[in-house]
């Protein structure tokens, strides 16, 4: 049974966790695996940057032109895709980790068709 992870993970200013409302972000990275022969044209049409490259990370910084919450809705409409084609999500996996510089995010979503 194929299986497809969607990974999301973001970073946060440091010297901003004491502070109210959203988190500045640093950047952040999409990384699509495990997808092959027909599924791949899906994650171009949602993700065209990464072309055929299964496995590859996005990386966005926060002065770009796509934000966090757009790119979460993406995310949220490939997983609607790719729910359409057969593949069902069995596994959501959110976590923190704290570093010098500040916090990471990540959420994983497991797939398997």
């Amino acid at each position: 049974m194929p299986l497809c992870t969607v990974v999301l993970s973001y970073e946060v200013y440091e010297g901003s966790l004491g502070t109210y409302g959203p988190l500045p972000l640093l950047s952040w990275n999409v990384s699509i695996n495990g997808l092959r022969g027909p599924y791949r044209p899906g994650m171009q049409k949602f993700f065209p940057e990464l072309q055929e490259s299964v496995g590859k990370s996005l990386a966005y910084s926060q002065n770009e032109k796509v934000t966090l919450p757009q790119t979460m809705v993406t995310i949220t409409t490939y997983l609607n895709w790719l729910d359409n084609e057969g593949f069902k999500v069995v596994g959501c996996t959110m976590d923190s980790s704290v570093y010098s510089g500040g916090v990471t995010k990540t959420q994983i979503y497991t797939l398997q068709m």
